[in-house]
């Protein structure tokens, strides 16, 4: 600590000596007051540097989402995402991106919301969206050291209201196909009958190969995806980051290969080649090329709404002659999978395939998880529910039969054990 000037302090702290220089490092302050109101602010210092936090960075918003920006694109982050990111950071105010680090505060946050709200067009949902990349990009500034704690997380965005979204029925995918396919490309049917039966994204529709079809076993393998950024195209794997492979039914794999062959055709009359690592959609006659994601939705919208039906992509739907329960991912029925009790020992309810059965009511109790013990007794069978650990069994009409201490018992008549399993 030394006083530079009448009433002008520097404080100093010694941080070591860096790690690849070997040249030593400091933290400094400067104060304005008296020697004993500097001498509180060294200990302060020398506290906060014992402690590990970092300190008061002058990087302003701006350069922060910028260098944190250029680190997501490194790490390969989608084109498509990084897009909607910097789209949302050209939405931010220019005073608020040249304020620095030190002086963004869950207040300074709140005020910025609710401006960001008030502009006609922007929803809530839009600003939540802005408050979880200033809260990303604030972690990050954490973990460079710019920043000890994220102001972010102590401010109050805006909640988005979701709406939910009803896809379109199987007769108004129906007339949308024929729509289609009376429109000046036909090819489009196809493409609405392939996004309606496999339920995949536009994206890895444009990127489906010849080789990803298997037109003898009726199946697709969805390797890739396009993402479309303007008019620049990216080839990229897909959202879930692995393939799936997903079965056709008997009318998609017929018109399937129709397509194919026409694509035949056109190569050879263009005098190209049509080879397995082509596209199946492409404008050029050799497949190298594939179509625009966005020239699938502009198609979508276009005979939906010459059909009247609402423009929103389709969903799977069944399709004529083919029911919902055969369509979907292999060893899926194409539904919905049932989510899982909520509670991990969830083993009081009995739960059997008879529609009219209604599961036994848990009590809430700390013991130990329940156990389920089958037996069989005449033309009943049993599902007993066993709070001890182990069960003891006694001997009875010759039987050797379970006996459970303060067990409830289901009877379901004229019942097998395949039904209560």
């Amino acid at each position: 600590m030394r006083e530079k000037r009448p009433g002008y302090w520097q404080l100093r702290v010694s941080l070591g000596r860096d790690t690849v220089t070997g040249a030593p490092k400091y933290r400094t302050a400067s104060l304005r007051g008296t020697k004993r109101e500097a001498e509180r602010a060294l200990a302060a210092l020398v506290t906060d540097v014992a402690a590990g936090k970092a300190a008061p960075s002058t990087v302003t918003v701006e350069a922060l989402l910028d260098q944190w920006l250029e680190h997501l694109d490194d790490q390969g982050r989608s084109p498509t995402t990084m897009h909607a990111y910097r789209s949302l950071r050209d939405q931010l105010p220019a005073k608020f991106v040249k304020l620095p680090l030190k002086k963004v505060t869950p207040k300074v946050l709140d005020d910025l919301y609710r401006q960001l709200g008030q502009k006609p067009g922007r929803g809530p949902s839009t600003v939540h969206h802005i408050h979880r990349l200033l809260r990303g990009a604030f972690n990050q500034a954490m973990r460079w050291e710019m920043l000890d704690r994220n102001p972010a997380k102590l401010a109050s965005p805006p909640t988005g209201h979701t709406t939910e979204v009803e896809p379109p029925t199987g007769d108004e995918v129906r007339r949308v196909l024929a729509a289609a396919a009376t429109s000046q490309n036909p090819e489009n049917a196809l493409i609405f009958r392939l996004m309606a039966a496999t339920g995949c994204r536009r994206g890895e529709l444009c990127g489906l190969r010849w080789s990803d079809v298997d037109l003898d076993n009726g199946t697709v393998v969805f390797r890739q995806s396009i993402a479309q950024v303007g008019r620049h195209l990216t080839v990229k794997d897909t959202k879930a980051h692995q393939q799936r492979t997903v079965a056709l039914d008997a009318g998609t794999r017929e018109a399937l290969h129709r397509h194919h062959e026409a694509m035949q055709h056109r190569a050879s009359i263009a005098r190209v080649k049509l080879s397995r690592a082509g596209r199946v959609f492409a404008d050029a006659p050799d497949g190298s090329a594939p179509i625009p994601p966005d020239r699938l939705t502009q198609a979508w919208t276009r005979s939906a709404e010459s059909v009247g039906v609402d423009s929103r992509p389709p969903r799977p739907t069944p399709l004529p002659g083919q029911p919902l329960a055969r369509r979907g991912r292999v060893g899926h029925n194409g539904r919905r999978p049932p989510r899982p009790s909520r509670h991990r020992h969830h083993t009081s309810r009995l739960l059997t395939s008879d529609a009219r059965s209604r599961p036994l009511r848990r009590r809430r109790s700390r013991r130990r998880p329940r156990r389920l013990i089958d037996a069989r007794q005449g033309d009943a069978h049993l599902r007993l529910e066993c709070r001890s650990a182990r069960p003891r069994y006694i001997h009875r009409g010759g039987l050797l039969r379970p006996y459970v201490v303060a067990a409830r018992v289901r009877t379901l008549r004229q019942s097998t054990p395949r039904q209560c399993a």
